[in-house]
């Protein structure tokens, strides 16, 4: 029997957060309300939570998530079952979790996969298995539902309220349930219990005929369209033919009247033609006149020019001379520059092809530095691998058992039994095989069986069922929970353990110190760039002089060299873009 006290939902379909509590112990729980606002999402989560491990990933699990948001699903119940009061809280899909606290006269508490086994554990030993998946019926899934009378705890608890043989209420259910099957299975598939066989023949036909029957009447409606528009033609044309005899009379005059005025146009047209020709003759006679007048100023004027330009070319070849002169000079000046500047510029490069010499000799030291740190990082890393990384909680249960050992034999001895022995004077006493010289207070443990030998009496120790066994079988649990421990992190001793701990922490930070070092040292390069970058230096410069050239010098006798040429090619431009000599030619 199970008994539901609370039920809490959180992110679960359409339920952003649901909580039931209080809920009685008797009677019965109806919940009701439009559709689609969640009735059936309650029975499915109490369904889900029971039934369904928290890392599973099944269509049943993916349909718990909210369409649109990114939140995990979570549900909590708290259940009676049997003897076992239990509260479970499960959440899917993102951050995983499982925990099962069991309530009451026992508490316990259970997490992950621990927890899901526990609960599995408690519900099979309690509940007819059977009998609570039939419980969950969706509207959906009718098929479960029917299958439920076929349950064996239901079968024996009809028969037993009804006072039928038991043969006979079997052979009677099964002979239902396969006429039900059968017919079911005319039109149903067995396993997800969808539409098949004639069934489904027939709802496609039907969606075909439907298909068809819609194609048709849209058919028909396009064809009463064209049936519209050929009736108003024939309207139309009726009216055209009516017409038609008082068109071609207008037709006929219209034509007699077009014929009149383009002769009377053709007339008009070559009269027309005689005024134009006219015309163009006395605009012709005018322009040879104003040419004329033209030419004649033109000549004046031409005679004038001659005379002008005459002088000008005389200026113009002696200005032409005078830069030819100038031009030969600053040519021969910046032909001398341009020579000292390329000089500047290889004492330049020379200078600059030393420097990376010495920008070579720093990389190999640079270089040198990084391998020797990368070999301290590859030991650190190597200590740390052999070293042994142990657990705090592990040291913890090897320090619980072994505390747990001690106290299990304290208690195991302070149970024991024992026989104190005193005598005076001095008397022998036989213990099993030993004989004991007994004066003051003598301790003898006892066992089962002992045998005591006092003179001529014989006394043998039987022990009751006392609490000595009781203790031994804790000094027993505790020893193989301290040998468990022990194997578990290899150290027999919590000190043995503490001190590999504390190798392997010094080991982690020196490991840490050599990243840090080694990365402060690389920066944002590569070694292997590096280490490329050097051996083309190495090429760059092996065949360099062993000379000193300061690079600040050449840098600026190179500077001085190139502007001399571009003061030189600034003065020598305007002799360049002179226009004297395309004056001259003009002139």
């Amino acid at each position: 029997m199970m008994r539901i006290h609370s039920l809490v939902i959180d992110n679960v379909r359409g339920i952003d957060h649901l909580e039931l509590s209080g809920l009685p112990e008797t009677g019965v729980v109806v919940i009701h309300g439009d559709n689609e606002v969640g009735k059936s999402t309650l029975a499915e989560a109490i369904d889900v939570v029971l039934n369904e491990k928290h890392g599973g990933r099944s269509r049943k699990i993916q349909a718990l998530q909210p369409v649109g948001k990114d939140v995990a699903p979570q549900i909590t119940l708290e259940a009676t079952v049997g003897p076992v009061h239990f509260r479970i809280t499960k959440r899917w899909l993102r951050k995983k979790a499982s925990e099962l606290q069991v309530l009451g006269a026992h508490p316990a508490q259970f997490t992950g996969g621990q927890a899901d086994d526990e609960l599995e554990r408690i519900l099979g030993a309690h509940l007819d298995r059977a009998l609570l998946q039939a419980l969950f019926l969706r509207q959906d899934d009718l098929g479960e539902g029917i299958s439920a009378v076929g349950i064996p705890s239901v079968t024996t608890a009809l028969e037993k309220s009804s006072g039928v043989a038991e043969e006979v209420v079997n052979a009677e259910d099964s002979e239902l349930m396969t006429k039900v099957e059968a017919e079911f299975l005319k039109y149903f598939s067995a396993r997800q219990a969808r539409p098949a066989h004639a069934y489904k023949e027939a709802i496609d036909t039907l969606a075909r005929a439907e298909e068809k029957a819609e194609a048709a009447q849209e058919k028909l409606a396009s064809l009463e369209g064209v049936v519209e528009s050929y009736e108003k033609i024939l309207e139309d044309k009726k009216a055209a033919e009516g017409s038609l005899p008082l068109a071609k009379q207008e037709r006929a005059e219209a034509g007699v009247a077009l014929e009149k005025a383009q002769q009377a146009a053709e007339k008009a047209a070559a009269q027309q033609e005689r005024v134009h020709l006219a015309a163009a003759e006395v605009e012709r006679l005018k322009l040879l006149e104003v040419q004329r007048g033209e030419l004649k100023a033109g000549v004046e004027a031409a005679v004038k020019d001659l005379q002008r330009t005459a002088k000008e070319l005389d200026a113009a070849r002696e200005k032409a001379s005078s830069e030819a002169v100038a031009k030969a000079e600053l040519e021969e000046q910046l032909e001398s520059a341009q020579a000292a500047w390329s000089a500047a510029r290889e004492q330049l490069k020379l200078a600059r092809r030393l420097q990376a010499k010495q920008e070579c000799s720093d990389l190999e030291a640079r270089i040198a530095k990084l391998e020797e740190l990368d070999t301290s990082l590859k030991r650190a890393r190597e200590a740390l691998r052999a070293a042994r990384d142990i657990k705090e909680a592990d040291i913890k249960e090897l320090r619980s058992a072994a505390q747990e050992v001690a106290v299990a034999q304290r208690v195991h001895t302070a149970t024991a039994p024992k026989l104190l022995l005193s005598a005076a004077p001095v008397t022998e006493v036989r213990v099993d095989e030993d004989t004991l010289a007994v004066g003051e207070e003598t301790v003898v443990k006892l066992a089962e069986g002992t045998r005591l030998e006092i003179g001529a009496v014989t006394a043998i120790f039987e022990a009751g069922a006392g609490s000595q066994e009781d203790s031994g079988a804790a000094v027993a649990r505790a020893g193989l929970r301290l040998k468990e421990a022990q194997d578990l992190i290899g150290c027999d001793t919590v000190e043995e353990a503490e001190a590999l701990r504390e190798d392997y922490r010094a080991l982690r930070e020196e490991l840490g110190r050599a990243e840090r070092e080694w990365q402060l040292e690389l920066g944002e390069d590569e070694l292997a760039e590096l280490k490329e970058r050097h051996r083309q230096l190495a090429e760059e410069v092996a065949e360099l002089p062993a000379e000193d050239i300061d690079l600040r010098t050449a840098e600026e006798e190179e500077e001085a060299a190139r502007e001399l040429v571009e003061a030189k090619e600034k003065a020598l431009a305007p002799y360049r873009d002179s226009a004297t000599v395309q004056e001259v030619i003009r002139w």
